[in-house]
């Protein structure tokens, strides 16, 4: 068998190795050294892998880069299978017998290319390679003569499930986060989020008789990254449907894949894990500039595999389920009925939740009333103590993995007779950040539409350490931040700690909170800010509001405090909202 190389994606390839190189080894060469890497200088050697060979198989090939080179350059290995590789000894399987040409390609800073061939002669099949729970969980295994098709979980039906098994920040069938976080702590689609593309018909149909056979069946539609559709994947007649996604014309087609296990890095350390890589211009409904998937949990239903952007930063995090699961059986709006009616004075109100049910699934449900107060009870009333103002009543209704929400707007036309916003926030009362379940407890939005970013709830990788945070506020104007030995950090306060992450938002050991906090309230042409000195909200967004902060008050109740602070000036600035509710609540 002879593999193609594809010199456009290697060369693309070398070019992100060779900037990648730290400022330290480029510190190695001196200017003088920096010239021509000559074909003696490349070498490299190959036998049998004694490592990732857990059958000691002759057919698992270690190959070593042997190369002596003094100037600063990078490489890509062709091993001949299919795969293109930058580690710097990479293991090849070769199931089939036959000889393969395997190429190590340099590239010199000076411009040149060195490329070095040897011939790897495989002398028979061994179709243990492919007989792995891995294959047999992706393929359906050799005896599989179908084969095995998988879809996006379009309805987030194995979202949980992918989340405890990774105990990691798993938000929905495509999402993404900082580049090796291996997570989804930007953003994850929710159920039928791309209802209105045409991704959820993508099929990937794989199966390994007669080879590792690979096919895509799509609606004629391809979605990406606009930094690498047509850069790096070479397609063509790309356009901009929302922001940074594209789509472009793309029918699927037979491919081919390999299984490899892999290096990766995920955080500051480095991991085992199994990388699947597609042929030619084949990917996994949405492209992120690479071939390339480490597979992240997998099982004879679900598969979670990664997507690892290098040109913007991002890891994309994408699950897949077998296609005869993809079924939503769920509770729709529609069949929810949430009413709210006047009570006994201006400030009671009756409320009601009845469900139409006919399939009997089982489901929770939480009434919200906007001023903090939540319960589960289907019927009753509620008195607003609050001021005047309207609130959003909220019946969230949650099956399985799926949440449905119907609002009411209660509109509070007096100042309740009890209500007094001092009394309500200070007094030595503690607050914590709000549940998950009652929304999440920080969300950051853009300012003129009030579009959701970000979600800062229990699941968040990181997030225990501003959860388990307690605010308190004194009568005296004092103010007290516990944080039990670590706190949540936007990236922007990296500098400031040893423990600091320059790529997202990080725990911190070395944060320790102010023994001179203080608040008040001050106002501003009419509006009401909660002045902070020297404490902050569970979770800093910079330097300077660690010192100092004015939050926008939203909401002060006996129950709720909703405070957002604005990142600057203009309607394109991005909002933070911080919702705290009282630590016994």
């Amino acid at each position: 068998m002879k593999n193609i190389i594809n010199f456009s994606k290697i060369m693309f390839a070398a070019v992100l190795i060779l900037s990648a190189c730290s400022p330290k080894e480029f510190d190695e060469y001196s200017l003088g050294q920096m010239g021509i890497i000559t074909p003696d200088n490349v070498t490299f050697s190959y036998a049998k892998a004694t490592t990732s060979n857990p059958s000691n198989s002759d057919n698992v090939i270690q190959f070593t880069n042997t190369s002596d080179i003094k100037v600063p350059h990078s490489f890509i290995w062709d091993l001949g299978n299919g795969i293109i590789s930058s580690d710097k000894n990479p293991i090849g399987k070769y199931p089939d017998k036959g000889t393969y040409t395997v190429s190590l390609s340099v590239f010199g800073s000076a411009g040149n290319i060195v490329i070095k061939t040897q011939t790897v002669i495989i002398a028979k099949d061994d179709p243990t390679l492919f007989d792995t729970p891995t294959f047999r969980n992706l393929t359906g295994g050799p005896a599989n003569q179908e084969g095995k098709t998988w879809v996006f979980d379009q309805h987030n039906l194995y979202t949980a499930e992918v989340r405890t098994a990774l105990d990691a920040d798993i938000r929905g069938h495509m999402g993404l986060g900082p580049i090796y976080s291996f997570a989804q702590g930007w953003w994850g689609a929710g159920p039928n989020e791309k209802g209105d593309w045409k991704m959820y018909d993508f099929k990937f149909h794989f199966k390994q008789t007669s080879g590792l056979q690979m096919k895509i069946t799509t609606d004629g539609v391809g979605y990406g990254r606009l930094a690498c559709a047509e850069p790096i994947g070479g397609y063509k007649n790309v356009s901009v449907i929302w922001d940074q996604d594209v789509q472009f014309p793309y029918e699927g087609g037979d491919y081919t894949f390999s299984i490899n296990d892999v290096t990766a890095q995920i955080g500051e350390d480095e991991k085992e894990y199994e990388k699947i890589t597609l042929s030619g211009d084949a990917f996994m409904g949405y492209y992120c500039g690479t071939q390339d998937y480490y597979i992240l949990y997998l099982t004879d239903e679900v598969m979670a595999l990664c997507a690892r952007n290098t040109v913007e930063g991002h890891d994309w995090i994408f699950i897949f389920i077998r296609e005869d699961l993809n079924i939503d059986s769920t509770i729709y709006e529609d069949q929810i009925n949430f009413t709210v009616t006047p009570g006994s004075d201006e400030f009671t109100f009756n409320y009601s939740v009845t469900v139409d049910n006919p399939d009997g699934l089982a489901y929770t449900c939480e009434v919200q009333f906007g001023d903090g107060v939540v319960t589960s009870a289907l019927t009753g009333s509620h008195t607003y103590i609050v001021k005047a103002g309207d609130y959003n009543a909220r019946c969230v209704l949650t099956v399985g993995n799926k949440t449905r929400i119907k609002q009411q707007t209660v509109t509070i036309n007096n100042d309740h007779p009890l209500y007094d916003i001092n009394i309500n926030i200070a007094g030595g009362k503690a607050w914590r950040l709000r549940p998950h379940s009652q929304g999440s407890g920080i969300v950051l939005t853009r300012t003129w539409t009030g579009e959701v970013w970000w979600t800062v709830d229990a699941n968040a990788s990181g997030s225990e350490a501003a959860y388990d945070d307690i605010l308190t506020f004194y009568n005296s104007g004092k103010a007290k931040l516990e944080n039990f030995g670590n706190s949540y950090m936007n990236e922007a306060t990296w500098e400031l700690f040893p423990d600091g992450n320059k790529w997202g938002s990080f725990v911190t050991l070395h944060y320790f909170p102010s023994e001179n906090a203080t608040w008040e309230f001050v106002v501003n042409e009419g509006v009401i800010y909660l002045k902070l000195t020297n404490v902050f909200p569970m979770y800093a967004l910079n330097p300077a509001i660690m010192q100092e902060g004015l939050y926008e008050v939203l909401l002060v109740s006996a129950n709720l405090l909703h405070i957002k602070y604005v990142v600057g000036n203009d309607e394109w600035d991005p909002t933070w909202h911080y919702y705290l509710v009282p630590v016994n609540q």
